[in-house]
């Protein structure tokens, strides 16, 4: 279905007739009428009858443009497998339940295009109900699978531009998508991806308002559950070139205005699940590539888990990098091998409320990244600190900030200079260590030790000449502690029940001695 880019640029929508979209495609097309129904399977729904039944229509794409109130609901599995799907004029696909597939194995085969001519919204979820977080969708229970090298376009890549694409996911079945995820790849999009449940795989490349476009592409991922698996990197607001073919003009550059932004509050999402290398893995916020400026590029960590080999920010072939903002907010940064580089190159790195959570998941990785106290307004003036958590070591090199305290929970966490906060106490599990690499004293308000507070003094590893001294502190540096704290809330909780527990002791006691008088 290639349609020329020169005769579609320029056309206004109210221009294009299910006619002349049949009469552009290069492959025969059945456009969805909804002549007796909103059921997929109904072939008088079709104007060529189901895609991908009959040895006529084996080939054909399924085209629905027809509007938000005609749309087709697919609500057990679908008898047809057709080549591509395009979803545009405003259109929508619901798919409540079932399986779909797609049998082509060659772009543009095999794909699902959002946005096609317009905007569209593809559904797996149970539209019939509310509850998502995000999709605002019940809990659906249906499949899509792409074909071989299939892709889903939210957003219409290079067939569309300036359209506005959505993607709801709310499902306990799987998206398996075997070539790209590109949401927002063409200029002027606004495209969105909505995540509550489900599995979602993409095993090819993923990107997220990624591209040479030189005018403004948004594009947004939001995430509360489910499990996501990108087999290779995710990149977010890059700015690349590529060739339009025009005479002494074969390149256009991104100009930096690329906005992509990903949010989690729940689930996990894992990048470079099998290419576990840098050339082709991690987290690539806002690089700039070949003379092209990066964009702006957001990852809200407020809740989940982000599994990746790094997060970083490049730039190459002259390329310029925009600006890259990497929030931590409760959520769970786990590393997927040992790399000396695991974040850095950003231009912020927040720790918010609700704190920063590094899971070295028994591999050693360095965050040579500064991580500072949030600049975000309404955000406290104490952030959440840090939580280092699981076997391996985490090093921290940068300037750091943040001005919550410190947990090590397991593994070891090195750091290489005194920047603990005054006001921030560091909590040690017995299983984990802080190696204070550096000369010196930090002086901080208090110590607890599996839960319990330590004596007021400077403290270090065993060979140093501290006050006192732990096996689970290594290295030269000392912590200078100037109080007894007060426990945080669960340590403190755990305190007022046993006290809670002698008081009502000490009723009894004199309630019973009451009575013997």
């Amino acid at each position: 279905m290639k349609v020329p880019k020169t005769r579609l640029r320029h056309r206004t929508l109210t221009g294009l007739t299910l006619t002349a979209l049949c009469a552009l495609t290069a492959h025969a097309d059945s456009n969805w009428t909804g002549a007796t129904s909103h059921d997929w399977n109904d072939n008088t729904n079709w104007d060529s009858g189901l895609p991908g039944t009959t040895p006529g229509n084996a080939t054909t794409w399924a085209v629905i443009f027809t509007g938000p109130s005609n749309s087709p609901v697919i609500s057990a599995d679908s008898l047809g497998s057709p080549v591509a799907i395009g979803i545009g004029g405003g259109s929508r696909l619901d798919q409540t339940a079932g399986l779909l597939t797609e049998t082509a194995s060659d772009w543009p085969g095999g794909s699902m295009l959002i946005g096609l001519y317009g905007n569209g919204t593809y559904n797996l979820a149970n539209t019939t109900t509310t509850g998502g977080a995000f999709t605002g969708y019940g809990t659906g229970s249906g499949s899509f699978t792409t074909g071989a090298w299939g892709s889903i376009q939210v957003g219409a890549g290079w067939w569309w531009d300036h359209s506005t694409a959505v993607m709801n996911v709310n499902t306990s079945g799987t998206l398996q998508i075997n070539g790209d995820l590109a949401v927002a790849g063409a200029k002027g999009d606004n495209s969105i991806v909505n995540i509550d449940a489900g599995t979602v795989i993409v095993n090819s490349n993923s990107k997220i308002a990624s591209g040479s476009s030189t005018e403004t592409s948004t594009g947004s991922l939001n995430m509360s559950g489910g499990t996501v698996t990108f087999v290779n990197r995710l990149t977010m607001g890059d700015g690349t070139r590529s060739g339009d073919g025009s005479v002494g003009n074969p390149y256009v550059y991104a100009n930096g205005s690329n906005v992509a932004t990903l949010t989690m509050t729940g689930g996990s999402l894992t990048t470079n699940s099998t290419h576990n290398e840098n050339w082709h893995g991690g987290l690539s916020m806002a690089s700039g590539y070949d003379g092209a400026v990066g964009g702006t590029a957001t990852f809200n960590l407020n809740g989940g888990t982000l599994t990746t080999l790094y997060v970083f920010s490049e730039t190459t072939g002259g390329g310029t990098k925009g600006t890259s903002t990497f929030n931590f907010n409760g959520g769970t940064l786990k590393a997927s091998g040992s790399y000396g580089a695991f974040m850095e190159g950003l231009t912020r790195a927040n720790v918010r409320n609700g704190g920063a959570i590094v899971d070295t998941n028994s591999f050693n990785v360095t965050i040579a990244q500064d991580l500072v106290h949030s600049n975000i307004g309404g955000d406290n003036a104490i952030d959440g600190g840090l939580t280092k958590q699981g076997l391996g070591t985490l090093t921290l090199t940068g300037a750091n900030t943040f001005t919550g305290s410190i947990h090590v929970n397991a593994g070891t966490l090195s750091i290489n200079s005194a920047f603990i906060a005054n006001t921030a106490s560091v909590y040690l599990l017995t299983g984990g260590t802080l190696d204070l690499n550096y000369s010196g004293s930090d002086t901080i308000v208090g110590l607890f030790i599996d839960g319990a507070a330590q004596n007021v003094g400077t403290w270090g590893s065993l060979s140093s000449s501290a006050d006192f001294k732990s096996a689970l502190i290594t290295g030269n540096g000392l912590l200078n502690i100037t109080s007894s704290a007060i426990p945080e809330p669960s340590t403190y909780a755990i305190a007022a029940g046993g006290l809670a527990l002698v008081g009502a002791m000490v009723v009894r006691r004199r309630r019973a001695q009451s009575a013997k008088a």
